[in-house]
């Protein structure tokens, strides 16, 4: 196949998304062209003239034709489209006879595949259909049964009519075979995709400041203003909201014949409830522009009444926003619940304010990536700042030495932007040494809201979840350190305490048995146990199960234990895994054998 016929004939793909009938479909329509002809497949677009002042033949991409057929008035209104299907179908057929050949018809919607099935039959080429709402389901839920008797029909003989039926998702194609009886066969899986060159994640303080928006929550809902998108329940959810401080911005127009009357009746909700300076109304805007909305929101809301598919949650999922979407099409296939946002069965505002609310909360999380600089521009988590952790070695632990650990630290917390309240998550390729030195570095801060990444960067990738390449930079605060002792030991603890407490090198046994040297002198702690790190390291990266750790560390939880290796990062590790499985009693010795290893006064086994 060379050349395609694309018919789209109630939206055009040089239409505005969010204007009229402008929206997801004729994004995907100029888009998937777009692609196809990349991949070598040319295509001819045909649509149905709704402007006298553009040319009858432009073009988009590299050269893919849009025609623009004279069929019917410019105001035709949606519902009315039916009545001259004929007209735009023999406009399609008067072109193509007198145009080059063409291998194939591509229809887009019921209308498209109206018109494409008689074209099928007179000019003899194959069929390929794509219905992006099909009226068995949409009149499930949404009133709009003007046009449900005929339009089921004729669905239902395009889909009989069809060679092949692109489905967005095997949701569509279950509903295409049990309330169509489409032969499986000739139906293909397609998801729709996004332009990741445009829709990709960024600093939302640089996306917010080209907003002119403040650093209060944000709430996003993109698309057409009409009761199908759920925009007032959008503006109720606001409404339920604890956080009086969040802004609703809806970015999109009015649609279809109640989109006016739906426009007005949403914005005097708005007075009514006091939200006036809460809510922003946006007109529709390009993508180039509208990804900036994305980046600067904390949360995408789609309390769609009906979806086939959900592009505005695939192009906010690109840009590393969550999504609060209703459990409906094929949002169900795009929203991974709990994961890369949350689905919901009800239409209750307290439902979708609750979940709002979890991911405002959540936006108060600090990510670290402890791996180096280099590491990390290579790709990083979405927003995750850089502290190469393992720059930061430390083996005076002198009381001096202290005082003077404590104060770098509290200056290098406050750089990147930890303060109380804050939840903190370390990360690095896997549970490793790196990540686990800072959980124990904040522990012994007391800033308990401090976890570790179990699997790392690595089980991050493999799962496919977002990530960057753009460094991102927190706003400085006033970090309070308040040192915990109990969790912190010095080379004079270990030495007053040698026979009074278990201590564990976490080194290598190379390391241990003095037979690979990193220090003045080899060897070890007297009195020292050695099990290495890795050993509480899974093969996939993440932490050992608890009954594997236990059968690792047998001994009594009443057991003080203090873990060192050669600059208490493995220590730190081993510090995690005792907590894990109930250790409470247990110490870092942060100088490790990088101190005890150069002081000639110290013993050695």
């Amino acid at each position: 196949m060379q050349k395609l016929a694309v018919l789209s004939m109630h939206t055009s793909p040089l239409a505005q998304p969010g204007i009229g009938d402008g929206g997801g479909m004729n994004v995907y329509v100029r888009e998937a062209s777009i692609a196809l002809e990349e991949a070598g497949i040319s295509s001819t677009i045909f649509t149905r003239r709704i402007d006298s002042r553009t040319p009858t033949v432009t073009t988009i991409g590299k050269g893919i034709k849009v025609v623009q057929i004279e069929a019917g008035s410019s105001s035709l209104r949606k519902e009315d489209l039916f009545s001259v299907v004929d007209e735009f179908k023999n406009g399609v057929e008067d072109f193509l006879v007198n145009e080059d050949h063409h291998d194939a018809l591509f229809a887009n919607y019921w209308l498209s595949g109206a018109a494409a099935h008689g074209l099928k039959h007179s000019l003899r080429l194959p069929l390929l259909t794509t219905f992006h709402t099909l009226a068995r389901v949409k009149g499930i839920s949404v009133d709009e049964n003007f046009e449900y008797e005929y339009r089921s029909k004729i669905e239902s003989e395009v889909i009989g009519c069809s060679d092949v039926i692109l489905s967005n998702s095997s949701f569509e194609m279950e509903q295409l075979i049990t309330k169509y009886d489409a032969d499986p066969s000739r139906i293909e899986i397609v998801p729709p995709g996004v332009d990741h060159s445009i829709f990709k994640p960024s600093s939302k303080k640089e996306a917010r400041a080209q907003l002119n928006l403040s650093a209060d929550p944000i709430l996003l809902f993109v698309g057409r203003i009409q009761p199908l998108k759920g925009a007032d329940l959008a503006v109720l959810t606001l409404s339920e909201l604890s956080h009086e401080d969040a802004h609703l911005v809806l970015v999109g127009g009015s649609s279809g014949p109640e989109g006016p009357r739906e426009e007005k009746r949403i914005r005097q909700m708005v007075d009514e409830l006091g939200l006036t300076q809460r809510v922003t109304f946006i007109e529709p805007q390009k993508h180039e522009k509208l990804v900036n909305w994305y980046q600067a929101a904390d949360v995408v809301i789609m309390p769609s009444k009906s979806e086939s598919f959900g592009l505005v949650a695939l192009e906010a999922s690109a840009t590393g926003v969550p999504v609060v979407a209703s459990s409906v099409g094929g949002l169900q296939t795009i929203i991974e619940h709990d994961l890369s946002g949350y689905l919901i069965d009800d239409r209750d505002p307290l439902s979708y304010a609750s979940y709002v609310s979890k991911i405002i909360d959540d936006s108060n999380l600090i990510l670290i990536d402890t791996r180096s600089f280099q590491e990390y521009s290579k790709g990083h988590i979405t927003n995750a700042v850089n502290l190469d952790l393992f720059s930061f070695h430390w083996i005076d632990t002198s009381q001096d030495g202290i005082s003077s650990f404590n104060e770098q630290f509290t200056k290098i917390f406050s750089r990147i932007g930890i303060s109380e309240g804050k939840n903190v998550v370390f990360y690095d390729n896997v549970s490793g040494m790196l990540a686990a030195r800072g959980v124990w570095l904040l522990e012994y801060f007391s800033h308990n809201n401090v976890s570790m990444l179990d699997g790392g960067f690595t089980k991050w990738k493999n799962e496919g979840r977002t990530r960057d390449t753009i460094p991102t930079a927190n706003k400085p605060t006033n970090f309070t350190a308040k040192p915990n002792p109990k969790v912190l030991a010095g080379f004079e603890y270990v030495l007053d305490n040698l026979d009074k407490i278990t201590i564990l090198d976490a080194r290598s046994k190379e390391e241990f048995d003095g037979k690979l040297v990193r220090a003045a002198r080899g060897g070890h702690i007297p009195n020292s146990t050695n099990i290495d790190y890795t050993e509480n390291i899974s093969n996939d990266g993440t932490l050992k199960n608890n009954d594997e750790l236990s059968k690792l560390y047998q001994m009594s939880k009443d057991t003080e234990i203090v873990t060192y290796c050669q600059g208490a990062y493995r220590a730190a590790n081993t510090f995690l895994a005792l907590r894990m499985i109930g250790f409470t009693n247990v110490k870092v010795y942060l100088g490790s054998w990088g101190e005890w290893g150069n002081k000639p006064e110290l013993p050695v086994e």
